[in-house]
């Protein structure tokens, strides 16, 4: 099985009422052979959809290790979508800037909810997966202030271990 059919698999699998729809949008962009970065993690066709199943494996990995309270659902829409903000991103090998106006976690939750209804934890893992090198404090496009994350890590600290997950894969497994 290809990534892609793992990746498509692993959404129908939640049996979430529109993934069918948000599959085919995905399918109508540049999702499945998109860049992940420009010339870091993932630079090369494919890479965004390598990094998201990586993150899916990390992630549900450490879960089962900690036996945390998660939803196989949430795990995979969580790990599968948190970067579908870089649709439309790398074009012909350049960034397209504009595309992250509205924030990284922000497009992101903004364009999967066109299609799913995604649960409080989706939402908190997609906004906050970029932590606090996402933060206003620390970042041009930064779209949250430390304090905020700091209070969302405190009310769901599973929002850490899901950082770290994106973190990890992309300085040590891509």
């Amino acid at each position: 099985m290809d990534e892609k059919e793992r990746f498509i698999g692993l959404l129908r699998s939640t049996k979430r009422e529109g993934i069918d729809d948000l599959i085919k949008y995905l399918e109508s962009t540049d999702f499945f052979f998109a860049r992940a970065s420009s010339r870091f993690h993932g630079a090369h066709v494919g890479g965004l959809l390598h990094h998201s199943l990586l993150v899916y494996d990390l992630f549900s990995e450490f879960i089962r290790k900690f036996r945390l309270n998660i939803s196989d659902d949430s795990i995979i829409i969580s790990a599968l979508l948190h970067d579908v903000c870089k649709i439309g991103l790398y074009i012909n090998g350049s960034c397209n800037r504009s595309v992250f106006l509205q924030g990284h976690g922000t497009r992101s939750l903004e364009l999967i909810r066109k299609h799913i209804v995604l649960n409080s934890i989706e939402e908190y893992l997609i906004r906050y997966h970029m932590g606090f090198w996402y933060s206003k404090e620390n970042s041009a496009h930064g779209e949250y202030r430390q304090q905020e994350l700091v209070d969302s890590i405190n009310k769901l600290p599973i929002i850490s271990l899901f950082h770290y997950c994106d973190d990890i894969s992309t300085k040590f497994m891509e």
